[in-house]
């Protein structure tokens, strides 16, 4: 990342926002977005400068929309890092960056730091954070402008398929993948689909995307794969990162916030949509990556996956050689 684009993401900061100045950015790192630390006067912020073409994102009112559901669960007294709006009250920037448009939005630094082994008393805080964060978005929706894609069988199976079909071409793992596919789009079918149990969501609440501070106060961040789905889909990547005991500590704090939805027994199958899903996340934004990385292992990966999966197969190497951000 050269200096030059630090140089332009705080020009368009000081033009575009009021904070002190001057401003300066540092950058932090790249993912499915890339993610910047800037500093004016007292005040730091994160600034995410969105990737061009990500292939779920359909215009700039994704974008709002992303941000105003933010804003507004912020505003609600969710536990999550608040987008900071403009001079104009605008919430997404439009900015030259490298001599291009680039779209950006500046949000509160979550304190604190990830924590990798929550203890039960933070399991139970984020599953108390998760059922809020599910109810005020029903209470929110119709109000947020724009919309957000629906991760339905179409995202969560129909595309990593495809996208495992397009990397690996005839790998012998394909057709035991498409019956699992077959199998757990029947499991997507039994799920309801009414207000409260589908809905806006977080959709990639793994402990990365989680601070807790010194004394104990939890921030959410990083809501750029929001999306419409279910939402025990979205308590997935807490049931791969918490402990046994821990899972059950979110679960119980959950449900003395909201109801449980349906679909929670159904966690294993819907952790394997995760998994494929991830997968698949990955392999498609490889065009905006500009690199075949992830193309390139996941033939020699596929039987590690399926022993993921549940469908027995000596494990050889992993397609994942990082964490996900």
């Amino acid at each position: 990342m050269s200096d030059e684009w630090c140089g332009d993401l705080a020009r368009v900061i000081e033009s575009a926002y009021d904070v002190p100045g001057p401003v300066s950015c540092r950058f932090m790192r790249s993912g499915f977005n890339q993610h910047f630390r800037a500093e004016a006067g007292d005040e730091t912020f994160h600034v995410r400068l969105y990737f061009d073409g990500n292939y779920y994102i359909r215009g700039d009112d994704d974008f709002r929309c992303e941000l105003a559901l933010t804003r507004a669960l912020a505003e609600a007294g969710c536990p999550v890092a608040a987008p900071i709006a403009r001079r104009d009250g605008q919430l997404l920037t439009v900015g030259e960056i490298d001599g291009r448009p680039r779209r950006l939005a500046m949000l509160a630094m979550a304190p604190g730091e990830p924590c990798s082994e929550p203890t039960t008393e933070q399991a139970a805080t984020i599953g108390r954070a998760v059922a809020a964060i599910h109810a005020t978005a029903n209470e929110v929706a119709p109000t947020l402008p724009g919309d957000r894609y629906h991760l339905d069988e179409r995202y969560l199976l129909t595309q990593p398929l495809a996208q495992l079909r397009r990397a690996a071409g005839d790998a012998p793992e394909l057709d035991r993948l498409q019956a699992l596919c077959a199998e757990l789009s029947a499991v997507l079918a039994s799920l309801p689909k009414d207000d409260s149990d589908y809905g806006l969501i977080h959709a990639d609440f793994h402990l990365g995307n989680m601070h807790f501070s010194d004394d104990g106060e939890l921030t959410i961040f990083d809501f750029d794969h929001c999306a419409y789905g279910w939402r025990a889909y979205d308590l997935t990547t807490l049931r791969l990162s918490l402990a046994d005991d821990r899972w059950a500590a979110a679960l119980e704090a959950y449900a003395a916030t909201r109801p449980l939805p349906p679909g929670v027994e159904l966690i294993d199958d819907l952790v394997r949509m995760r998994i494929l899903w991830d997968i698949g996340d990955i392999l498609a934004m490889e065009d905006v990556w500009g690199n075949d990385d992830a193309s390139r292992q996941v033939r020699e990966a596929l039987p590690k996956l399926c022993l993921r999966l549940g469908l027995p197969e000596e494990p050889q190497s992993d397609l994942h050689g990082s964490e996900r951000s």
